[in-house]
């Protein structure tokens, strides 16, 4: 019988959410909402933004993550060009 093998890329990929939605609500303390659809043209995640009193405002930022050596090759003044 044949098992079933780990996708590299897609285990580094869940490190890259883990890393944005420890900052999101650690460092934030805004609400991270993992996109678990299959046709999710290219959103990750969604950052559901509160106020100062933990309110939330119904303002969303969808996020497209990206992780890996090969997408952070070439930097600019304030980061790194994809």
């Amino acid at each position: 019988m044949k098992l079933p093998r780990q996708n590299t890329y897609s285990h580094l990929g869940e490190q890259g959410l883990t890393i944005v939605k420890s900052i999101i609500e650690r460092q934030l303390g805004w609400t991270f909402r993992k996109n678990h659809l299959e046709d999710d043209y290219g959103v990750d995640a969604f950052i559901d933004l509160s106020n100062e009193l933990r309110q939330m405002t119904g303002k969303s930022i969808a996020l497209q993550i990206k992780t890996g050596q090969s997408y952070f090759v070439e930097t600019n003044s304030i980061g790194w060009d994809i």
